[in-house]
């Protein structure tokens, strides 16, 4: 209130002289110290009666008398921003009394405002398209199968990382010569794959590459005694009492012809023991020794 001050302060001015007694009379009846706001100071009367103090705000609304308290207080087990005490903004961390994020961690990571901590994501999203332990956003340990979104590896010497990549998987094939060791032919390696192992290996007599049966070994399917024992007897021939040829298959194999192979109304002649008619084995193991 201070339209009385006002007022009395014209009076006093319109009136000229004055006493000093009369100014402090007329003012009295004017000033009327149980208003609000009203105090007299040694320069004179006083508008105002506050003088500044702990409670006028800055230029950002705080409150400039404020006294922070330490970072450190503010900051305790906290990361981030933060507000002090007197509304201020400060960056924790564990230089300032808070605390610093490990690596799988972010400040509010976990849901919790200005605490560390990690959202785990979905087993599925970690897992998609590998296969064995992977390590999620979180630095948690996940063994990806089809089972949760991951691959299970399957085929011929498929492993998981086989093929030199992680999480991934494949097959790393052995060298050639390990392939087709002991094999002719095209052989499958430790992954499956064809191999060409060549068929120079086979060298026996009526050799081929499986040719006794076994795949990708060298080997010859001996033919009928009928057919090597055709015009043949016994198991070799003679000439000049001397072993001159022993009867062989296709093989190399030795084999006994017997007298069974003969033609009709031949017989065995000897001793070159190949066949042919009776009067005329002289004649004929003449023609077949040299």
């Amino acid at each position: 209130m201070k339209r009385p001050i006002l007022l009395a302060l014209v009076v006093l001015a319109g009136c000229g002289s004055v006493s000093t007694e009369q100014k402090s009379m007329d003012a009295s009846v004017f000033f009327d110290s149980s208003l609000p706001d009203a105090s007299i100071h040694d320069s004179g009367l006083d508008i105002d009666s506050k003088s500044p103090d702990s409670e006028v705000p800055d230029a950002h609304g705080l409150d400039v008398g404020c006294v922070p308290q330490p970072e450190a207080t503010t900051c305790s087990r906290r990361c981030g921003e933060v507000f002090d005490n007197c509304g201020r903004k400060v960056e924790c961390s564990a230089q300032n009394g808070g605390i610093s994020c490990s690596q799988f961690e972010t400040c509010g990571g976990g849901g919790i405002p200005n605490a560390c901590g990690c959202t785990r994501h979905d087993e599925n999203a970690t897992c998609q398209g590998k296969c064995g332990d992977v390590v999620d956003n979180c630095g948690v340990k996940v063994n990806c199968t089809s089972a949760n979104g991951g691959v299970t590896c399957t085929g011929t010497g498929v492993t998981c990382g086989g093929g030199g990549v992680a999480n991934e998987c494949g097959c790393t094939s052995e060298p050639s010569s390990t392939t087709c060791a002991g094999k002719c032919g095209v052989a499958k390696n430790n992954c499956g794959k064809d191999v060409d192992c060549g068929t120079s290996q086979c060298t026996g007599t009526g050799e081929t590459c499986g040719g006794g049966g076994v795949p990708n070994k060298c080997g010859c399917k001996p033919q009928p005694l009928s057919v090597t024992c055709q015009g043949r007897c016994y198991s070799a021939s003679y000439c000049g009492g001397n072993e001159y040829e022993v009867w062989r298959d296709n093989c190399g194999n030795p084999v006994d012809c017997g007298t069974n192979h003969c033609s009709d109304g031949q017989v065995c002649c000897s001793p070159c023991n190949v066949c042919g008619s009776g009067p005329y084995c002289t004649q004929q193991c003449a023609s077949y020794c040299p």
